[in-house]
């Protein structure tokens, strides 16, 4: 083999090194984006379950339905922590709940494990306790309301 040959196949040899190199480079980075990429995509599940938990929060208060806002954060831990409200209904141990009437009082408190930044929640509405009844909710949800962003927001 003569000199030339042998710093060819030298050449190649680099060559094909630097090439797997890189590939095995390329595969890595791949790798952390695919992962990255299923991380954020449970993420975005949760949001998605948040907002929507949020939402049926807000549909129920207007349709005056606090018992399925109380359902819901009792069936699902995620929907008592992501709600900004806590529902405990008031019950009179001697009325059974199917004979209570439909604008009995809830007590209403606001939720301190809820993922919601201090912002939101100004101070005479974080830590309180309230009772609102089923015809209250439905008919004095809608309404203007003006966001801490300066956002407008209409129900």
């Amino acid at each position: 083999m003569s000199k030339k040959e042998i710093a060819k196949k030298a050449f190649e040899a680099v060559e094909k090194e630097s090439k797997e190199k890189q590939i095995a480079e390329l595969k890595k980075i791949i790798k952390a984006t695919l992962e990255k990429l299923e991380k954020k995509k449970e993420s975005k599940a949760l949001l998605e379950k948040e907002i929507k938990i949020l939402k049926s929060d807000i549909d129920n208060l207007r349709d005056g339905r606090l018992d399925l806002v109380k359902e819901r954060q009792e069936k699902d831990p995620i929907a008592k922590e992501v709600s900004v409200f806590v529902i405990i209904n008031k019950i009179d141990v001697d009325v059974p709940i199917w004979k209570q009437p439909y604008n009995w009082g809830w007590n209403l408190e606001t939720n301190s494990t809820a993922n919601v930044h201090q912002a939101y929640l100004n101070d005479t509405l974080y830590g309180c306790s309230y009772t609102i009844s089923n015809d209250i909710a439905k008919n004095n949800t809608s309404g203007t309301y003006l966001l801490s962003d300066g956002e407008v927001k209409y129900l």
